[in-house]
């Protein structure tokens, strides 16, 4: 397990206020659920790549969603 991520509080934060459940941004984004799962909780990182899309689809900034 990884242990010095960030903590994606703001990015469960905002997929709640845009109605997005893991399930669904994970097939927006053409990942696994599971996967997206994993790396939300810190156990896998995510790609610079899936971070701006994800941001993209969120519309807000990457360092809000990693919370800086």
């Amino acid at each position: 397990m990884k242990t010095n991520n960030p903590s994606f509080a703001n990015m469960r934060a905002e997929m709640k206020r845009k109605g997005y459940t893991i399930k669904q941004l994970a097939l927006r984004l053409g990942i696994a659920t599971n996967t997206l799962n994993l790396k939300i909780n810190g156990h896998r990182e995510f790609l610079l790549c899936e971070v701006e899309a994800i941001a993209n689809i969120l519309d807000c900034s990457i360092d809000y969603l990693v919370g800086y």
